[in-house]
């Protein structure tokens, strides 16, 4: 199967104006420092973790512990990267969270620009990069004390995300995710590949 270019997930395209605390679904790609494949390996259709892999796919599943209002939808931690959907769901003024998300049930939803524009030196509470932000250093400081994981970083620089609009793109995302094991042999991310591009 041929990656869908709808897809992207080798370069950023957030949206400078947007609230990334708002009521969508998100897909996000995070990579290992310098892409090394130190999470695990793929055998066949199935990735094998490695402790370090572990740890990250524990600290994943954690995420709504810390952040009540999301919900995990789908995920996968690859030799290098991971992959995975989150939905932030509506909350009543007391906290509570509402049944149904605002993206969902819907044709196409129009992104609202945040007003007015956050100063990137303050970050909202329960957003995106909040969110993965947290993510990281918890399994950074889970690597380093278990495993005296001693690099400097376990991770790039940044993320990649997209705001996921409808219950299509939505499907087909979650779909992208679940197949991501079995299409390792031609991924770009993979070192193998890479490697043979540039001989």
């Amino acid at each position: 199967m041929q990656r869908d270019p709808s897809l992207p997930r080798r370069r950023s395209i957030r949206l400078p104006l947007f609230d990334y605390s708002q009521p969508y679904s998100y897909f996000v790609t995070i990579c290992s420092a310098n892409k090394e494949c130190i999470f695990g390996r793929v055998s066949g259709t199935d990735v094998v973790l490695s402790p370090l892999g572990r740890i990250v796919n524990d600290c994943w599943l954690e995420i709504p512990r810390h952040f009540p209002t999301v919900e995990l939808v789908r995920h996968v931690v690859m030799p290098n990267h991971i992959h995975g959907i989150l939905r932030i769901q509506l909350t009543e003024a007391d906290g509570r969270r509402l049944a149904k998300q605002q993206d969902r049930a819907r044709h196409a939803v129009p992104l609202r620009p945040v007003q007015p524009a956050r100063d990137f030196a303050s970050p909202t509470v329960g957003s995106i990069p909040t969110i993965l932000g947290a993510f990281k250093g918890a399994a950074s400081r889970r690597a380093a004390s278990s495993l005296s994981f001693d690099r400097k970083q376990l991770w790039q620089r940044g993320y990649y995300e997209r705001v996921i609009r409808t219950d299509k793109e939505l499907g087909e995302t979650s779909e992208y995710i679940r197949l991501n094991p079995s299409q390792w042999r031609l991924d770009s991310e993979n070192p193998g590949v890479r490697a043979a591009k540039n001989a």
